[in-house]
């Protein structure tokens, strides 16, 4: 059975994400450095960066979405 994550949730998963992230272009990095950036596994390093930068930009969307329904919820209970 699939549950939503819960906004505690991806906002831990976005900072998570992030952190990932930039691990991945630290390693990209320091194999350019040392290999080139024409070098196989530079180029296969850049590739799966871009990649997790894709799905990390839509995880922090749903993050970002699901605090806004949040601040929506809150605003209207108050009112």
């Amino acid at each position: 059975m699939k549950f939503p994550l819960s906004q505690n949730e991806l906002i831990i998963l976005d900072r998570q994400m992030v952190m990932i992230a930039r691990h991945l272009s630290e390693i990209a990095s320091l194999l350019e450095s040392r290999h080139g950036e024409a070098a196989d596994t530079t180029l296969s390093a850049r590739i799966i960066e871009q990649r997790f930068a894709d799905l990390a930009r839509k995880i922090h969307d749903q993050a970002v979405e699901a605090d806004g329904d949040l601040a929506f919820a809150s605003k209207s209970q108050t009112a």
